[in-house]
């Protein structure tokens, strides 16, 4: 889903936009990273291709991961947290 450049930095990257709860308990999304990556892909004419490849480890029921960067394939801990972040980045992409 993002332009990584250091594949060691993946997980650091992919926590920027994950949910974030203030002192009242409500949940936000963090997408500045994304967009970002998005405006420069598009500022050099590229149409890019979007894929949720991997959990992101905060959801994650375990630690099995896969390649360089360490993907994580587990499945996630909370279905309701996993679909809210996929909701809200689709909802996010299309505004």
């Amino acid at each position: 889903m993002l332009l990584i450049s250091n594949p060691t930095d993946y997980d650091a990257k992919v926590t920027i936009m994950l949910d974030h709860k203030d002192e009242s308990g409500e949940v936000w999304y963090n997408w500045n990273y994304v967009d970002s990556v998005l405006e420069f892909i598009l500022s050099i004419g590229i149409r890019p291709i979007v894929e949720l490849g991997f959990m992101p480890n905060d959801l994650a029921t375990g630690s099995e991961t896969i390649f360089l960067w360490e993907g994580n394939i587990t499945q996630p801990k909370d279905y309701q947290k996993w679909a809210n972040l996929v909701d809200n980045f689709v909802r996010y992409c299309i505004m």
